[in-house]
């Protein structure tokens, strides 16, 4: 294996907090995302269904409530920072915002469902932008495929919105337009579907998925790369999320 040290994107630091990327890493980012969309590097249809995929349910369950409780009482010190977060997200969100995270916690099959009904393809599940290594040459490479999913682009657009807040410098939706121009020109019309309800499926992905660090992140008072306050980015995810899956689930 390749020493990527010194190439992957720095992201948060034991010692300080995440460092921001410019607009140009952005752009790299996401074509490295769709070289990986478009890749088929794994495989599909009725035999390969059944690869070792990360299954949905347990995908968008991962840091929900339920699951963190399970952390806790197994002993794993992350269930209580989740738990925290949850804790915060529910003194913070409004209260649709808060149903509908709970909502889909306690059962993700609706969420599921919208997913089936778009086109999949292979993702690598985990886009932290520190599981990404730029090279100078123009290429790159991902680590941590743990996480790797058969679904639709919304799911990897929604944890890559919501992990990487604290780094991106443009809002959700500039970075969604931002991908989707990219894999339109990279040939990949086929995988966009209906793009309107991947947006919508994305913003309600990232609150299910990462609503207890913006709960955490209101409160701390920080201020994200774009210059919105955490606060007024989790008003603007929890009214959006809402909307969406009023339209969508």
């Amino acid at each position: 294996m390749p020493d990527l040290e010194g190439s992957l994107i720095p992201w948060d630091r034991p010692d300080g907090p995440a460092v921001p990327i410019d607009e140009e890493t952005l752009g790299r980012a996401l074509e490295a995302m769709v070289a990986i969309h478009q890749g088929r590097w794994a495989p599909t249809g009725a035999d390969g269904l059944d690869w070792p995929w990360c299954p949905l349910p347990e995908r968008l369950q991962l840091l929900a409530r339920p699951a963190a409780e399970r952390y806790r009482a197994g002993g794993l010190w992350v269930g209580e920072r989740f738990l925290r977060g949850w804790d915060a997200f529910d003194r913070q969100a409004p209260a649709a915002a808060r149903d509908l995270v709970a909502a889909l916690a306690a059962d993700p099959l609706p969420l599921v469902a919208a997913l089936d009904r778009l086109p999949a393809t292979g993702l690598h599940g985990d886009l932290k932008l520190a599981n990404l290594a730029l090279f100078p040459d123009g290429s790159a490479s991902a680590i941590d495929w743990q996480m790797a999913a058969h679904a639709p682009v919304s799911l990897e657009l929604g944890w890559f919105l919501v992990a990487n807040v604290a780094q991106l410098p443009e809002a959700p939706d500039r970075v969604l337009e931002r991908y989707r121009a990219a894999l339109v020109a990279a040939g990949g019309a086929d995988l966009v579907g209906d793009w309107n309800v991947q947006r919508d499926l994305a913003l309600v992905i990232g609150l299910v998925l990462r609503g207890w660090r913006k709960g955490l992140d209101a409160e701390a008072s920080l201020t994200l790369p774009t210059g919105q306050a955490a606060a007024a980015d989790l008003a603007w995810w929890s009214d959006e999320a809402v909307a969406a899956a009023g339209r969508r689930l």
